[in-house]
């Protein structure tokens, strides 16, 4: 096991909770087979809210209506496969309109807590997916 201890060069991910009316969230599939948090890595010299609406954008297809002024979830996770660092904030987020696919995404969809155990999640993601399903 690697040292756990941040170096000084880690990527910051902006990462979207968004629920439905029912209080289901919204998963995305990008390149893989796998389920994620809608989101991604903030671009240097971009604020929080511009990297939120760009990742919505590319992602989603879709506008922020709103977001968290705090963020729900702050962590630091190591991710094996890229030998990496990331610093999730993870902000409540709702959209201006329904979430289409993005150019980013091949699959989206609204899931609840008996969901989960049956859905695959991206392995780089997954010790951060549980703690963000734990939050629901």
């Amino acid at each position: 096991m690697k040292d756990r201890q941040l170096p000084s060069n880690y990527r910051v991910s902006v990462k979207a909770l968004i629920r439905d009316a029912n209080g289901k969230i919204l998963l995305v599939k990008e390149d893989s087979e796998d389920w994620g948090i809608p989101g991604g890595g903030m671009d240097h010299g971009e604020t929080i809210e511009e990297g939120m609406r760009r990742e919505l954008r590319e992602e989603l297809a879709a506008e922020m209506a709103s977001m968290s002024s705090l963020p729900v979830h702050v962590a630091p996770y190591y991710y094996v496969d890229l030998d990496r660092w990331r610093l999730w904030l993870l902000y409540e987020v709702k959209l201006t309109g329904e979430p289409r696919l993005g150019k980013d995404t091949k699959e989206i969809g609204w899931f609840g807590p008996a969901d989960f155990p049956g859905l695959a999640f991206d392995k780089t993601e997954m010790e951060a997916v549980r703690d963000v399903l734990n939050l629901i």
